[in-house]
């Protein structure tokens, strides 16, 4: 190889690290004005600060939380959400929860991820913090369980279900909690869409099965982004 063809590689790779570099700067810039455009929202359209957001979470899902629960949520039962990982959904529940005149709230989660993670975590205390920062200590009650552990007996407004995703878990969950939802309550499934057919599948028995519950609003994103709420509008025979 010769110095001017040396040379030559040399400049291509510099180029290519340096186009390299700008387009991750680029994608970050992004990503922060994206954030800081959620942020702004949050404040303007909820009144809050918005939360880190973890995992699959993002600001138009958990706004659609917030809506079902103040839209259509009674006041009688309180709530009740499975699978809070870090506490930025309950953020969101606890906030709508006020304003509906929902009393309290309980986050039940193992705080440690599910088995298929694969890995050794505990994040209670992170969810502890958070609650504490939006002051809801008071308002929101963490359970540290699996979700069919508990000893459940309370009527439910609303109930949040955002646990295993595997079908079995998810029918499991609502064939635990959603006998306690009060007349007009509501459920509210993360994650219905294609890419998590356990969750999808369980909402359409339960919709089947149980003739009380109707589609009362569903927020789409795409096929990993998806969310529908159901209420109880006819008496539990």
């Amino acid at each position: 190889m010769t110095p001017n063809s040396s040379t030559s590689v040399i400049h291509r790779l510099l180029g290519a690290g340096e186009w390299r570099v700008a387009a991750l700067k680029s994608r970050a810039l992004t990503v922060h004005r994206d954030n800081l455009g959620d942020y702004a929202r949050c404040w303007l359209e909820l009144g809050f600060a918005l939360p880190s957001l973890d995992g699959m979470q993002n600001y138009m899902r958990l706004k659609f939380l917030h809506d079902c629960i103040i839209k259509f949520a009674p006041t009688s039962g309180i709530a009740v959400e499975l699978g809070c990982y870090k506490c930025s959904s309950t953020v969101f529940v606890a906030n709508a929860c006020r304003k509906a005149k929902v009393p309290h709230i309980y986050a039940i989660d193992l705080f440690t991820g599910t088995q298929s993670w694969g890995l050794r975590v505990d994040y209670q205390h992170e969810a502890q913090d958070k609650l504490a920062r939006y002051g809801l200590t008071n308002v929101v009650t963490l359970i540290r369980s699996n979700t069919l552990e508990v000893d459940w007996t309370q009527p439910i407004a609303a109930l949040h279900i955002d646990a295993d995703h595997a079908y079995e878990a998810v029918w499991a969950d609502i064939s635990k909690y959603t006998p306690f939802i009060e007349p007009n309550g509501i459920v509210v499934f993360d994650d219905y869409d294609v890419d998590h057919p356990g969750v999808t599948k369980a909402v359409h028995r339960l919709l089947v099965e149980d003739p009380s519950f109707e589609i009362a609003a569903m927020n789409y994103q795409g096929h990993e982004f998806g969310s529908v709420c159901l209420r109880r509008v006819r008496k539990i025979t």
